[in-house]
């Protein structure tokens, strides 16, 4: 579960800003957070979900590309070579000094020790710029005192770095490129039975930009799969469930048993027309319709491929899934523009999702999400907290500033959330008045 994340010094974010999913005090709405009881006797109360609103310009996505960035980071430094530049450096340009100045990135999360099966929190902070790591620890907090489990000690001149390890490993040192991340490294190595769990647990955080066709596309093509499995029953039956509810014109989700062409074993000069009849041919998932006579009496159905529904319904499909799969075994998805191109209908039913965050039936093992949007529906008083709901405003050397609603002196937890944020009482959303427009042509 993820306690904070902060960012100092990418794309649009300056100085540090930190997105925290510690629940405030008030007693409103508990069903919307979960309590941990910590290894170290701490217990946190924690938020299950948070949205992010603002302006297009104002960094919203900016946020969620950090933790992106981050991630990317640690799955793929281990590959990097002596010289290769740090690709996921991306500085705040518009400054003198932040623009040749080190990216942070700072993750505070619970996870389960691998040895012991107890929930401890971890801090994992890592410095860099284009050609190299700065500063890179962990620590852990069996007791409100932190741990080291290890600290890169970048005081050596050259290509190579050295890694101290805690008291709990003998203080052994690594050596690895001073543009790679030990946590990178070392993390995938299974044989390692500490850092390998944490790895894993960091790297299975999920990223999803909705407006992303390809990866979408992908991610769909992944939920069939695990809907072709018998022993996923139950899954497909809440897909099914929350399709047709969606989309009423659907009856029901079809598989058949012809497993899909992979399109690398198409041959490269395969007519495109030729290429979407075979992917036609082994599309594995089908929208029941029902067929009607002339007198609108059901006279029979037809099983149409579900790549040819609309890219709403396949967006639902998809993200849906991937929700309906988190609230099952737990974990964390953070959604960047939860709403966009979905038609209002779907989008609204997007909302919903939420909701079954909320539920401690649906979500029994404390899944987390976090999603950027410009949906003011979520903002009901009756849906979200304060603490919940997020905002981006830029000041006025461009630089975004992220705070939530609880920062606000005086809130109430019975105020209407939307109106205020339109009214722009929240700040987030652009000061252009209406007569501006007019001195263009002045």
């Amino acid at each position: 579960m993820i306690i904070e994340f902060s960012i100092t010094n990418f794309r649009s974010v300056r100085e540090k800003q930190m997105l925290s999913l510690v629940a405030s005090s008030t007693t409103a709405k508990s069903n919307n957070t979960f309590d941990m009881q910590l290894a170290s006797g701490e217990s946190l109360t924690l938020l299950k979900t948070i949205g992010i609103y603002g302006h297009n310009s104002f960094g919203k996505s900016n946020i969620i590309r950090a933790l992106f960035n981050f991630l990317k980071l640690i799955r793929v430094s281990a590959d990097y070579k002596v010289g290769d530049t740090i690709e996921e450096y991306e500085p705040y340009l518009f400054n003198t000094a932040s623009k040749v100045s080190d990216t942070n990135f700072e993750l505070l999360f619970v996870a389960k020790e691998a040895n012991t099966g107890l929930y401890q929190k971890y801090k994992y902070s890592v410095s860099f710029n284009a050609k190299k790591i700065t500063k890179e620890e962990l620590v852990f907090y069996p007791e409100k005192k932190s741990n080291t489990i290890f600290k890169r000690n970048t005081e050596h001149s050259g290509i190579v770095h050295k890694a101290k390890m805690g008291k709990r490993f003998a203080g052994k040192e690594h050596e690895l490129y001073e543009n790679q991340l030990l946590l990178s490294k070392f993390g995938g190595d299974i044989a390692n039975d500490y850092i390998a769990p944490l790895f894993l647990y960091i790297t299975s955080i999920d990223i999803w930009k909705v407006v992303d066709a390809f990866k979408l596309a992908y991610l769909r093509r992944s939920i069939i799969r695990d809907l072709e499995k018998t022993e996923n029953e139950t899954f497909f039956s809440r897909l099914n469930k929350m399709v047709k509810l969606a989309v009423p014109s659907i009856e029901a989700l079809v598989l058949n048993d012809i497993k899909e062409v992979e399109e690398t074993n198409l041959p490269d000069n395969l007519p495109d027309k030729t290429r979407q009849k075979i992917r036609r041919a082994n599309e594995t998932l089908f929208a029941r319709h029902f067929v009607y006579d002339e007198n609108k009496e059901i006279v029979g159905t037809h099983d149409l491929p579900f790549s040819e529904e609309s890219v709403g319904t396949n967006c639902l499909f998809a993200l849906g899934g991937l929700v309906l799969q988190k609230l099952e075994k737990g974990g964390i998805i953070f959604f960047d523009e939860f709403d966009t191109s979905l038609h209002p209908i779907l989008s609204r039913f997007l909302v919903q999702l939420v909701h079954l965050y909320h539920r401690a039936a649906s979500n029994p093992n404390s899944a987390q999400l976090v999603f950027s949007s410009h949906e003011v529906h979520i903002l009901d008083r009756n849906t979200m907290r304060s603490d919940q709901i997020w905002f981006v405003d830029k000041n006025a050397f461009g630089e975004t500033q992220l705070y939530s609603a609880n920062d606000f002196e005086g809130i109430r937890e019975d105020i209407p959330f939307d109106k205020w944020y339109l009214a722009g009482k929240f700040g987030a959303i652009p000061k252009l008045q209406d007569s501006d427009i007019h001195t263009v042509f002045d």
